[in-house]
């Protein structure tokens, strides 16, 4: 895992948004003062992938991430694993009282070109996969994509600070106990906890399985050979019940040929009694004529009826119909009334004409007298102005002929004159308002007159259209009275010819019925005929009297010729009844022979599927043995199985539990890692030191500068001890990244250890295996430390500042 981005943002101190470009850095340095928060960089690291941080005291206490009097925190890392780039995203939010919950979490995959430098949305914004979304599925993705759990990684990526010489310098059961810790070798307890639990339940299940498999006791070769020896027995029996079904076959066959003829001849006894001639068979034959005649007599009657009838319609046809002459006759009486009607309205016309005439006169009087008056007045009133003016004038106010103010009102009377004309004006337009409205009135009366008129000249125009062509009204009521009187004729006819037909109808009827009963003797006979028919009866000529007398006559013969016939036929049934029952018994004693159950229905087809069935029991039965047999060697099987299982189990549970297994689980483990450590060792040495382990399990440093001589590690300098626990920490941290499934090359190391106690001559050490470290570009190492001297030879380096509550980051390069 290599980090490529990280974007903080009111996570710890770092409450304005900080990011963090490691895209060109394989070797960098996070310098600054104590306290400014150089190890919040490294814990947001952890934060983004895992949720936690080394620092807190629990792994889920995210409220620790958050910065003070802040309200959302989100932290943002995008990292690089095998050549593929992934996001890793969580958000916090600070409810008002006070709660911290998380409001995000994201892991997905971006491009590979993706460029870095972009706003940390836009980036985002590029996703190609979304791997999880949830805090659980975000954990279990960050383990598969790195290999790491969280207590790996925060003991193989990230170092903290005090962790480097603990484990050179530790005792030897200290030192097993940490390796047991850092290596997981826990899982070996669970292991053997496994393997006991599976030994207890083989044990349990075999248990199980004896009970189950004494189930099957019956289930033996002795049962197997019993049965296949009942199935042969059986099967033979089946191929040799031909023969032995064939007399009785026979005898069956012969018995109910008997049983037939003596059924028949008996059938046929019963037949032949149940021949008698209908009673009153020659008076129905009477009766039949005498219904034809009265038929044919009904028939005449009716068709002199109709013919008087279609007569009667044809006179109506050629009269016409009363109601069309009656019509006509009201036509011509409409006509008659119209036209004295239309003489009496033209006499209105003209009065009207009259009456218009004077009203427009005394009208026009009017108007003139009106105009008269008007202009008498006008004459007046120019005359008399001034007279008319004193009437208007007020004391005080101007005048408004001479405009002077008017001191004293004039004495000058109205002129009598004046009044008079004003009378006669009002009586003038009070006798044109009279003139007016009569001659309104004149005019509406003269409309309704001239209305009137054209109305009934209208209507006698109509009737006079339809009257033309058309007989006067003197023949239309002859021609009435001549309708009326074929009419008449036609409904005597028509009730005629209603009776005749009914007539007609009651005697079809009655002929019918005649008929029916004609034809039922006949059917009878045909009946008795076909009852017989096996005997040949005589011929028919087609009279039912005659030939129901021949065929009484026939079977009386008959029935003494097949009475002494039939006392023959019994005694041959009694015989072959005594011989079919000889073979039966010999059948029934073969299958008792065979020890099956004679059928209810004991007949032939009944004993052949008896023997089948018996035969099918027979195979079933020995398939059952087998197949149980087979179960029974399965479960055998199974107990077998489960029995090694519990010895396996329970042995490696034994083998587990061993007290020097643990033990020699960790001397291989730290074998193993001294190798790996002394080839660090020797490198960053330049080929000084190795490690090795004595006979105790004690760590001892070999020094090839005086003669590889062995010495323990207490006895190295400082710097000398930081290379050495440096190796063990990289073995370590290896060797953790190993146990965990699918972990790619440890690619990436973050050391927080406190350089401030080092002399310069060991921190040039320390410097140089730092820089030998990163200088192959197969991994990236980043330092934690506020030594300057240090720092200073690192290519890249953060420079982590604090004013206040606030921390800010500034890449600076060397």
């Amino acid at each position: 895992m290599r980090p490529m981005r990280l974007d903080i943002e009111g996570f710890g101190t770092f409450r304005d948004p900080v990011s963090l470009d490691f895209t060109d850095t394989d070797y960098f340095a996070l310098v600054g003062p104590t306290g400014s928060g150089k190890t919040t960089v490294i814990d947001a690291i952890c934060f983004a992938l895992y949720g936690a941080a080394p620092r807190w005291p629990r792994r889920n206490q995210v409220s620790l991430a958050m910065a003070p009097s802040t309200s959302f925190t989100r932290v943002s890392l995008i990292f690089e694993v095998g050549g593929r780039q992934y996001a890793a995203v969580r958000a916090l939010s600070k409810s008002a009282r006070g709660q911290v919950t998380t409001k995000q979490t994201r892991l997905i995959t971006l491009p590979a070109e993706i460029d870095l430098t972009g706003d940390l949305g836009g980036l985002l914004g590029e996703e190609l996969e979304s791997i999880a979304e949830t805090p659980a599925d975000m954990e279990a993705g960050v383990e598969r994509i790195l290999g790491l759990s969280y207590e790996h990684f925060t003991q193989s990526v990230v170092l903290p600070q005090g962790g480097f010489a603990k484990f050179l310098h530790a005792e030897k059961r200290e030192r097993q106990d940490l390796l047991v810790s850092l290596l997981g070798l826990g899982v070996y307890e669970r292991v053997m906890q496994l393997a006991n639990r599976k030994s207890d339940e083989a044990r349990t299940t075999a248990s199980l399985l004896r009970g189950e498999l004494d189930q099957y006791a019956d289930a033996t070769e002795a049962a197997e050979e019993s049965a296949a020896d009942r199935l042969r027995t059986l099967t033979d029996f089946h191929d040799q019940l031909q023969d032995l079904l064939a007399p009785w076959k026979i005898t069956t066959a012969d018995l109910e040929t008997a049983r037939t003829k003596v059924s028949d001849q008996a059938a046929d006894l019963q037949a032949l009694n149940s021949i008698s001639t209908p009673t009153g068979l020659d008076s129905l034959a009477v009766e039949r004529e005498e219904a034809a005649a009265t038929c044919a007599e009904s028939a005449d009657a009716v068709a002199a009826a109709e013919k008087a009838e279609l007569e009667a319609e044809q006179a109506i046809s050629d009269a016409g119909q009363p109601s069309t002459w009656q019509q006509l006759i009201k036509t011509h009486d409409e006509f008659d009334a119209t036209r004295k009607q239309q003489a009496v309205a033209t006499a209105a016309v003209a009065e009207a004409v009259g009456a218009l005439d004077q009203a427009t006169s005394e009208c026009e009087h009017a108007t003139q007298v009106l105009k008269q008056s008007r202009t008498a007045l006008e004459e007046i009133r120019i005359a008399h102005a001034a007279d008319d003016l004193a009437q208007h004038l007020v004391a005080g106010d101007e005048c408004p002929v001479c405009r002077q103010v008017v001191a004293t009102i004039p004495d000058r009377p109205p002129h009598q004159g004046l009044a008079a004309s004003r009378a006669a004006l009002d009586r003038a337009e009070e006798a044109m308002k009279t003139a007016d409205a009569a001659r309104s009135a004149a005019e509406r009366g003269h409309d309704r007159a001239v209305a009137e008129e054209e109305r009934l000249a209208k209507t006698l125009a109509e009737l006079e259209t339809s009257l033309a062509g058309r007989p006067d009204a003197a023949a239309a009521a002859a021609a009435y009275e001549r309708a009326t009187e074929a009419e008449t004729r036609c409904t005597v006819a028509r009730q005629v010819a209603r009776t005749a037909r009914e007539t007609q109808r009651k005697a079809d009827d009655r002929a019918k019925v005649v008929e029916q009963r004609w034809h039922d003797v006949g059917r009878s006979l045909m009946i008795a005929r076909e009852t017989v028919a096996r005997l040949t009866p005589p011929a028919t000529i087609g009279d039912h009297v005659a030939d129901w007398s021949s065929l009484a006559s026939w079977a009386a013969g008959k029935i003494t010729e097949l009475t002494a016939a039939a006392a023959d036929s019994l005694a041959a049934r009694e015989t072959a009844a005594s011989r079919e029952l000889e073979q039966r018994a010999v059948v029934g004693r073969a299958l008792d022979d065979h020890d099956l159950a004679a059928p209810a229905d004991f007949t032939e087809n009944a004993v052949l599927t008896t023997v089948v069935r018996a035969v099918e029991r027979a195979q079933n039965a020995l398939d059952r043995i087998k197949e149980r047999r087979g179960l029974a060697e399965a479960l055998e099987k199974r107990i077998g199985d489960q029995e090694e299982s519990e010895q396996l189990h329970k042995e490696l549970g034994n083998l587990l539990n061993a007290r020097n297994f643990e033990r020699w689980m960790v001397e291989e483990a730290l074998r193993a890692m001294m190798i790996e450590a002394s080839e660090t060792l020797t490198e960053l040495s330049g080929g000084q030191f190795e490690l090795t382990l004595d006979n105790k399990q004690d760590i001892l440093v070999i020094d090839h500068n005086d003669a590889s001589s062995q010495r323990p590690v207490q006895t190295l300098s400082g710097g000398e001890t930081f290379q050495a626990s440096l190796a063990l920490a990289l073995a370590l941290s290896s060797q953790i990244a190993a146990l965990s499934p699918n972990t790619g090359q440890l690619d990436t190391i973050l050391l927080d250890e406190g350089f401030g106690t080092l002399d310069p001559s060991t921190l040039d050490i320390v410097a140089s295996t730092l820089e030998q470290l990163a200088g192959g570009g197969e991994r990236t190492v980043g330092l934690v430390t506020h030594v300057a001297a240090l720092a200073e030879r690192v290519p890249v380096r953060f420079e982590v500042r604090r004013e206040g509550s606030r921390s800010s980051v500034e890449k600076v390069w060397a």
